[in-house]
Parts: C-alpha cells; structure tokens; sequence
C-alpha cells in the first residue's frame, strides 16, 4: 500500500488541510478483496457505504472509514503498471509509532 493525496504531500513537502486519507493498494486477484476488507476491521477501519465490495469491483476504489477517528478512507485499488511500480518502491517513513508508505520524492533537477 502507498498512501498518497493530501496527506502523502504534508508529510513530503509542505503542509496543507485534508479531511480524508488517500490510499492506493496493488492487489490485483479480486478473489482477495474480502479478506483484505476484513482484515481493516482489526484497526477500526469498516466500508462506509452498502455493498463496498460491489462499488470497488465496479470503480476499483473501496470508500472506507477509520471508526475511532471518524477519517474517511479513500483506497484505490491499483489496477496499472505505474500504480504497481509506486506501490512497489514506496518508502516507509517512521512517525513515532506508525510506518507510513510515501511515494518516493521526486528528485530536484536544478
């Protein structure tokens, strides 16, 4: 998984307001996506509309929530060669406790 969107360019670069977590994942065989939605549950992390499974098979984006928090989950399930090859050379960042994956910075060329 890559976390990306407004909170990937807070912690990169500069920091701005969002409201939600942008999350891509590459997780290609379809068959796996109701062991990998239940699996969030453990960490509070539940769909927040009907029929999850039904809209991300369709629009390849599971809308979740963070139960404790109340944070909307936005997961992009990766479905092209750059999404994979992002997911892939994703570098952990340690924030205290937590191990965030970020997208590698892009490298100044000045």
């Amino acid at each position: 998984m890559l976390v990306i969107g407004g909170v990937a360019v807070s912690l990169l670069s500069k920091p701005r307001t969002t409201k939600d977590l942008d999350v891509v994942a590459w997780l290609p065989d379809h068959d796996a996506w109701p062991t990998f939605l239940r699996s969030g549950e453990a960490h509070g992390v539940v769909p927040r509309i009907q029929d999850a499974l039904g809209f991300a098979l369709e629009a390849r984006v599971m809308l979740l929530r963070h139960e404790p928090s109340g944070v909307p989950i936005d997961l992009s399930m990766g479905a092209l060669s750059f999404e994979e090859n992002a997911v892939r050379r994703a570098v952990t960042t340690e924030l205290g406790d937590l191990r965030v994956p970020l997208p590698v910075p892009k490298i100044s060329s000045s």
